[in-house]
């Protein structure tokens, strides 16, 4: 059996690794009011370099989630899937970085009413050991910030 090696597009996925802390603002609608917590984030290589892994334990309510991440040589587009204890839906995730060096990702699927819903996650490093994460639900103008995290790396994570 042959090894896959991980290229380019995989070692770039390891920016976005490491043990963070997390300050959360989660927001239920266009001009809601921040709900704040803060939780823990984990994500790492696995697989021989070929997947990013995602976990999250968030102070909200017990929420945990997890995400799997890989380059797709076929589609030229990071694929990933994403399941968490709020939702039954395992959610199909496509990305890619822009030329800010930001990880961008979208996703489409039922939110928990079973209404087709659009999501667009981004992730900027904005300092060595500092990550900011936004979640937009919704499309066009009708778009809003659905949730922040700042991500502090407490150490990276093989």
């Amino acid at each position: 059996m042959t090894l896959y090696t991980p290229t380019a597009e995989h070692l770039a996925l390891k920016r976005l690794t490491g043990a963070w802390s997390a300050r959360i603002k989660r927001y239920e609608s266009r001009d809601a009011k921040a709900h704040e917590s803060t939780g823990e984030f984990l994500a790492r290589l696995d697989f021989g370099g070929l997947f990013l892994v995602r976990d999250m334990n968030f102070g909200m309510q017990g929420f945990q989630g997890r995400g799997l991440t890989g380059w797709d040589p076929f589609e030229k587009a990071y694929v990933g899937t994403w399941v968490d204890s709020v939702s039954p839906i395992i959610y199909r995730t496509v990305g890619h970085f822009d030329e800010e060096g930001r990880y961008c990702e979208e996703s489409t699927g039922p939110d928990l009413e079973g209404c087709p819903i659009r999501v667009r996650m981004v992730s900027a490093i904005v300092g060595k050991d500092q990550m900011l994460f936004r979640m937009f639900h919704g499309e066009g103008d009708a778009e809003y910030l659905a949730l922040e995290i700042e991500h502090t790396r407490r150490r990276f994570a093989t």
